[in-house]
């Protein structure tokens, strides 16, 4: 029963001087973002079909480009505030260093978590039609440079 409040008052000394604001603040932003994503997935889903790209990045005035832009931004930093905690992880020291290895880790896989969240969400509909229209706009501009 020691061990435990030991590892917990840690955990707790850790996490005060160490700071998670900026994980805490993208895990909101990201939480936030999913579930727009998801209510736009609906919207999406129930008015087109899948094989209607055009009508489908067009809507509302191309909402679906802009939340598909501030997913690939969000994902980015994510990736980044996990490379950002591997290296403070590895400049700590001291006593908390073990208590600081369990938060670090896992901060990192609630960050990976999210990224993969994130991915997973913008892939149906949004990814698809964005795709969809790029290779169309690709294999346009090769049939007219030939």
């Amino acid at each position: 029963m020691n061990m435990l409040k030991d590892i917990k008052d840690g955990c707790w000394r850790c996490l005060k001087t160490e700071k998670y604001i900026y994980e805490g603040i993208y895990l909101v932003f990201a939480l936030i973002l999913s579930i727009s994503i998801a209510l736009l997935n609906n919207e999406l889903l129930k008015k087109y079909s899948d094989d209607d790209f055009l009508n489908i990045i067009l809507y509302k005035n191309g909402l679906p480009v802009l939340i598909f832009i501030i997913t690939v931004i969000a994902m980015w930093i994510g990736g980044y505030l996990i490379v950002r905690r591997f290296k403070l992880l590895s400049q700590s020291q001291g006593d908390d260093l073990s208590y600081s290895i369990i938060v670090a880790l896992f901060s990192m896989i609630l960050l990976v978590f999210i990224i993969v969240l994130l991915f997973m969400l913008i892939n149906n509909p949004i990814l698809r039609a964005i795709m969809a229209c790029s290779l169309a706009v690709v294999t346009l501009n090769a049939f007219a440079n030939s």
